[in-house]
């Protein structure tokens, strides 16, 4: 990294995601830009931002219970979306659920984000709004002028300098995740991911790659 580089990412909040299905390699990449940077002397965070309800939580446990009717994802994956969807259907019960997970969203993003980057910090992400939209797609059916409303509210929130989607085959992903519900909870997102970049600007990264090739492809375009 050259002397010039290291300047200029000190005197800027920089602002870096990453996203993509789980097991794309998100958090290893994350978190090896962020120790590069570090090594580098440029003063630089890693946050997670997967929303996981906080404000929300007792709304969202009651909603569960009373809707859901014990139905899990691990279980029976294909029941369990078919389940969520029909919800859906009903427009004052998912503009509610919409309305209060993007508020609660705001607030964490507010603390983890804003915060740091007003502070003229470099701040790489794991997971970010992108990740959630596609949850919305999946989970409740959204069709595209529906998220074409919900970016409008994404103004409030910071702008990634970049943002990286790692992509690749389901398949491979499914084999480095034990924790996933099933290969069509990947496949029905990996599909949503790829018709949002070019959209949403994202930067598609082969995720099959080798680390270290990943990882030199990545800082590179962060130098840049």
């Amino acid at each position: 990294m050259t002397e010039k580089t290291s300047t200029k990412l000190l005197n800027k909040g920089i602002f870096v995601c990453f996203v993509g299905i789980d097991g794309s390699g998100k958090t290893t990449q994350a978190q090896k830009l962020t120790e590069t940077l570090n090594k580098s002397g440029i003063k630089c965070c890693y946050v997670w931002t997967r929303f996981e309800p906080k404000l929300t939580k007792p709304f969202v446990a009651i909603a569960r219970r009373l809707f859901l009717h014990g139905k899990d994802i691990y279980s029976n994956y294909t029941d369990y979306i078919e389940t969520k969807r029909n919800l859906s259907k009903s427009r004052l019960l998912s503009m509610a659920y919409e309305r209060l997970l993007l508020l609660d969203y705001f607030f964490e993003i507010f603390f983890k984000i804003k915060i740091p980057l007003m502070q003229k910090r470099v701040v790489i992400c794991d997971r970010y709004i992108y990740d959630t939209m596609v949850d919305l797609v999946v989970d409740l059916g959204y069709s595209k002028q529906r998220l074409d409303k919900i970016k409008k509210n994404l103004s409030l929130l910071p702008k990634p300098d970049l943002l990286f989607l790692l992509d690749l085959p389901e398949e491979i992903a499914y084999h480095r995740k034990g924790d996933v519900p099933s290969l069509d909870y990947l496949t029905q997102r990996r599909g949503v991911y790829l018709d949002m970049a070019e959209k949403y600007g994202m930067l598609v990264l082969d995720g099959s790659k080798g680390l270290t090739d990943l990882q030199a492809e990545i800082e590179n375009k962060v130098l840049q």
